[in-house]
């Protein structure tokens, strides 16, 4: 079985670390060429995988800070000339933050928004998230 994950250069699980948990291999054994591979440590396991999940909930959150930020700087600000005025409970711009958030490019996001709100004009809330 393999499990794909992505691990943020953030984290300290070394690439290393990662192949040896996919060929069951943990740190620490020394199993020569010609020997079976450990049984991988369940602890030392969970450990990495919760590093990693640790890792992108941070990468998460930062995300989440500066588009806060963005919208106190934009508070109470006049739109520029020629912008619409956006709705800020609008559903489409929530759903653009929460992908964004998420980690989602704008190519992604404008992807996922044109599937579940067709029709809708993406280009204000896009352009108001990214």
């Amino acid at each position: 079985m393999t499990i794909a994950i992505t691990i943020p250069a953030s984290t300290q699980t070394t690439m290393a670390a990662c192949v040896q948990i996919q060929n069951g291999v943990m740190a620490g054994h020394d199993n020569g060429p010609m020997q079976q591979p450990a049984v991988p440590d369940p602890a030392a396991r969970l450990e990495t995988v919760v590093e990693a999940v640790a890792a992108r909930a941070e990468q998460a959150r930062d995300r989440l800070d500066e588009l806060a930020a963005r919208l106190d700087e934009l508070e109470g600000a006049p739109p520029a000339p020629g912008d619409a005025a956006i709705d800020p409970a609008d559903p489409v711009r929530l759903a653009a933050i929460e992908l964004a958030v998420g980690g989602a490019d704008r190519a992604q996001a404008a992807a996922h928004l044109s599937e579940h709100f067709p029709g809708a004009d993406l280009t204000a809330a896009l352009d108001d998230v990214f």
